[in-house]
This record gives structure tokens, sequence and C-alpha cells, in this order.
């Protein structure tokens, strides 16, 4: 009981931050990863970082279970990028690379929280959101 009063607020604040970060990309509901998605994923990883640092026990290394998550979430972002033709038909255009940076910061954003870096992850997903507005201008403008 005492592991789930100190860890439950970390998975809340991933569900949070993840779920902001989500419904950004889910707002005009083209994207392919939206809200639940990168909720989930920001859950899963702290989730996975807690165990690793506290519920493994001594003498294992938590950094172990910490670079296959990161492995783990490379494939998840593959999975989103891919080609299309583009409008002139002349070259393929590549979508989905702004979804894939997204899902691998979300990732990372749960291993800080899982690890209780709560204010850095927070500046990091204020940055992330100022960011996507601005691609989001950038691209309405060119």
């Amino acid at each position: 009981m005492f592991l789930l009063l100190e860890h439950l607020p970390k998975l809340i604040f991933a569900s949070i931050i993840g779920g902001v970060l989500g419904f950004e990309r889910s707002k005009k509901g083209a994207k392919s990863v939206g809200y639940g998605t990168c909720s989930i994923i920001s859950i899963g990883t702290t989730l996975l970082t807690i165990i690793s640092a506290y519920g493994l026990g001594s003498g294992t290394d938590p950094s172990r279970l910490i670079a296959n998550i990161i492995t783990a979430i490379g494939f998840l972002c593959a999975g989103v990028i891919f080609t299309k033709p583009s409008e002139d038909d002349a070259d393929q255009e590549i979508v989905g690379l702004t979804t894939g940076a997204t899902i691998f910061c979300i990732a990372a954003m749960g291993i800080g929280i899982g690890l209780g870096y709560y204010g850095l992850v927070t500046c990091v997903a204020i940055l992330i959101e100022i960011n996507l507005l601005i691609s989001k201008k950038i691209k309405k403008n060119s």
C-alpha cells in the first residue's frame, strides 16, 4: 500500500502530461497518435521506470530496463513514419516524423516522471507544446 501511495502521483502526472500533448496532436482528428495513445505511453513508461528504479531490488541496474524502454519506443515511432506520394507525384513525401518525435519525447518524460523529475518534465512538456504550435504555424504559412 505504501508503494501505491508513493508512486500514484507519478502515474497521475504521467497521464496528465501525456494527455495534454496528445490532445494537441488529436485536435484536428487527423493525427494517428492522439490523447489516449500519448497518455498511455506516458503512463507505461513511468510504470516501467518505477519498477526498474524501485521494484527490482538491490543489485540490479535500473538503466538496463530504461534502455529497453527506449528501444521499444523506437519501434512504435518507426510505425508512424511512412512515405506517401507528393502532390506533384515527382517525389515521395515523408509523414509522421513529428508524431514519432512526440512519442519519443513522451516516453522520455515518462521515464523522467518515474524517476521523480517533475519540474524538468513540466519544462520539457511546455517546450514540446510550444514547438508543436510553432511548427503548425510554419506549415500553414508555407
